[in-house]
This record gives C-alpha cells, sequence and structure tokens, in this order.
C-alpha cells in the first residue's frame, strides 16, 4: 500500500532531489554493501522499523482526513437542515 495521497506532494516538496527506485520508493543503500551480517541485519531491521513507522503514520493521517471531513459533511447538512426549517419551505434534504 503506498502514501495516501496528502502526503506524497509533501514529501516530494520536502525531498525533491531524493532518488527513486523502480516501485516509486526511495532508494536505500544495499544491505549487501556491508560486510559484517549483524550490521546488515541491524540495517535491515531500522528500514522495516523506518517503513512501519511511515505506514502507521499515514494511516493515522487518512483517518483523521476522514473524521474531519465526516464532521464537515454534517455540520454542512445540519446548516442546509436549519436554513429549511427557518425558511418554512419544504424540501428534501438527504
Amino acid at each position: 500500500m503506498g502514501l495516501c495521497y496528502s502526503l506524497r506532494s509533501r514529501l516530494a516538496a520536502a525531498h525533491p532531489s531524493a532518488p527513486y527506485g523502480s516501485r516509486g520508493e526511495p532508494d536505500a543503500p544495499a544491505p549487501a554493501e556491508h560486510g559484517d551480517p549483524q550490521v546488515r541485519h541491524r540495517l535491515r531491521q531500522d528500514l522495516v522499523a523506518k517503513e512501519r513507522a511511515d505506514k502507521k503514520r499515514s494511516k493515522s493521517i487518512d483517518k483523521t482526513l476522514k473524521a474531519e471531513k465526516r464532521e464537515y459533511k454534517q455540520t454542512h447538512r445540519l446548516l442546509l437542515l436549519g436554513l429549511v426549517l427557518h425558511s418554512g419551505h419544504k424540501m428534501d434534504v438527504v
């Protein structure tokens, strides 16, 4: 799963010169560059942890945006309902 659309523009603006791989992800140094297996393992763990944190942050932002959108829609419907009741016109509100 990729980044949410709201984050893509922010990340692209924050790192305009970041090289990207074929899958659209930033290129990371290959773990094979380090001869020590412990170093490779630690680097891989760090990379996986960073990817998980980024994914969690993205989901959190998506969840917040969805909640805000729902709140705005509810407010808009209530305002429309108030206008309809105040004006006395019979109108279907969806």
